[in-house]
């Protein structure tokens, strides 16, 4: 399990990433302090396909703010209800 290196952690920016899947593995992996978080802008991640799974979804509660520019290859937002929607670039 990961240390809570940011505990105060609110917005988190994520640009130029080259994976396809913005996180691996389960929910419970996941640091308390991505789960405060209240934006989320991913930018710029050309291989990017699947932004969050519906379980994570689920634990980003405090979430307001989710913004995805310049990712062309996404192809799946997961969303809270455990629906999918598919974007084309």
């Amino acid at each position: 399990m990961f240390q809570d290196v940011f505990p105060k952690l609110k917005d988190l920016k994520l640009s130029l990433i080259n994976l396809e899947k913005l996180w691996q593995g389960t929910v419970l992996d996941m640091p308390s302090s991505f789960q405060n978080s209240t934006s989320l802008i991913v930018d710029a991640c050309g291989r990017l396909k699947h932004v969050l799974s519906p379980s994570m979804v689920a634990s980003l509660e405090k979430l307001k703010n989710l913004e995805i520019c310049n990712c062309k290859a996404v192809e799946e937002i997961a969303v809270a209800d455990g629906c999918s929607r598919l974007f084309t670039g």
